[in-house]
């Protein structure tokens, strides 16, 4: 994935200083842009290209808080949004809670990244516990509305990314998170784009945000010198923030990172893998990449994205011949366009697979659906078959009866 695929978009004060962060570490072959309501905190990044949104509206002064009014803003202007996605394979959102800003801008944006056919990955932080009840309810209120915004999202805390380190002071606390999220970023972007014995491929990358389209969660580990793998499974093992203890119960795919220097060790490689691989579930689909980087001589370094829901695409299996149709049933049917259900049916749904009575309509309503479109390829849309029908893409169970 060359330099202009993969873009990060930095909204709102907190998002613009993390995604400075990361494009100062790649040394600036990382594009990234700030967006902000704010003139001054704009002012303060050297690494990103920065724009300023709202300014006849906010006047430069930032939104005051206003989400509903940045969200007008961010519409008034959204002209000047789809010239970012251009030639762009995959865009990194950070977006800090709180303030307004960030959340208020993010929809106009994933409009025009959806748009150019751009994976979207959204990573959305909460404010620190110690910056008010206010600005955390409006957080919350925040969080809320961008549930289901991007293909794959990433809800942190400043807490966790700090470390929740109580001696440490403010300004230490927010270099802290801020250090932190920037990391895990770059760490993803030398996985893409230095050398290693399993390389993650831009194909690959992109397969796998189709795949995980939905809740994700964030592990991050360090460790150097002697015993760095030790230092590495100790974080993993005992933080609940940034490690494995007590998230992996419902992850059903992973996305595993190993960096280190020319002195990484296949030892070492095969040791993180084999706890990795313990922790989560059986059947856990782990994609497994490994990066040589001179920059980490004498650190090792492991990251993991963990995907809450997966649905890879794959290939259509070959057709199976339809059952016969089953007797009709016994109960008056009502007849609602080219389906008949019956006149009592209590619609249930639940878990699983479609009940017997379904199974039977579906088969007939497929014989007489087919017809000349039986040779045809399948539909997709953002890694969903939709000629597949609806009960079976959510795995929903509709019982009829």
């Amino acid at each position: 994935m060359n330099a202009e695929a993969i873009r990060l978009f930095g909204l709102g004060g907190a998002g613009g200083k993390i995604v400075d962060a990361v494009c100062a570490a790649t040394g600036g072959v990382l594009p990234g842009y700030a967006l902000d309501t704010e003139k001054a905190a704009l002012e303060r990044l050297t690494a990103v290209t920065s724009l300023l949104l709202g300014e006849t509206r906010f006047n430069g002064l930032g939104s005051g808080g206003d989400t509903a009014a940045v969200r007008m803003a961010a519409s008034e202007e959204s002209a000047r949004f789809p010239a970012l996605f251009e030639g762009v394979s995959c865009a990194i959102f950070v977006v800090g809670l709180g303030g307004g800003t960030g959340a208020g801008l993010l929809p106009e944006l994933l409009r025009a990244a959806y748009d150019r056919n751009v994976r979207t990955m959204v990573f959305s932080i909460r404010p620190f516990s110690f910056e008010g009840n206010e600005r955390l309810r409006a957080a919350g209120i925040s969080a809320q509305s961008m549930a289901a915004l991007g293909d794959v999202r990433f809800f942190l805390s400043n807490d966790d990314l700090a470390g929740n380190v109580p001696e440490a002071t403010v300004p230490e606390a927010f270099a802290r998170a801020t250090e932190t999220l920037s990391a895990a970023l770059t760490l993803l972007w030398r996985l893409l784009s230095k050398p290693g014995y399993l390389n993650l491929s831009p194909a690959m990358l992109l397969s796998i945000l189709s795949a995980g389209r939905g809740t994700a969660e964030l592990a991050l580990a360090r460790g150097a010198g002697e015993g760095r793998s030790d230092a590495v499974i100790s974080v993993l093992a005992a933080n609940r923030a940034l490690g494995l203890q007590g998230r992996t119960a419902s992850v059903r795919g992973a996305l595993c990172g190993i960096l280190g220097g020319a002195d990484l060790r296949l030892a070492e490689v095969g040791e993180m893998a084999r706890y990795i691989g313990e922790q989560l579930s059986p059947g856990t689909a782990v994609h497994l990449s490994t990066v040589l980087d001179e920059a980490l001589e004498g650190r090792l370094e492991v990251v993991l994205f963990l995907f809450h829901e997966w649905e890879p695409m794959v290939p259509d299996a070959p057709a199976e011949p339809l059952p016969a149709p089953a007797a009709a049933a016994s109960a008056p049917a009502v007849s609602h366009g080219t389906h008949a259900f019956p006149d009592d049916a209590a619609w249930p749904v639940s878990g699983g697979g479609p009940s017997d009575t379904a199974r039977e309509l579906i088969a007939q309503d497929g014989k007489r659906i087919q017809g000349r479109f039986d040779q045809t390829a399948p539909i997709y849309y953002r890694s969903q078959q939709l000629d597949e029908p609806t009960w079976r893409r959510r795995r929903l169970s509709i019982d009829f009866r």
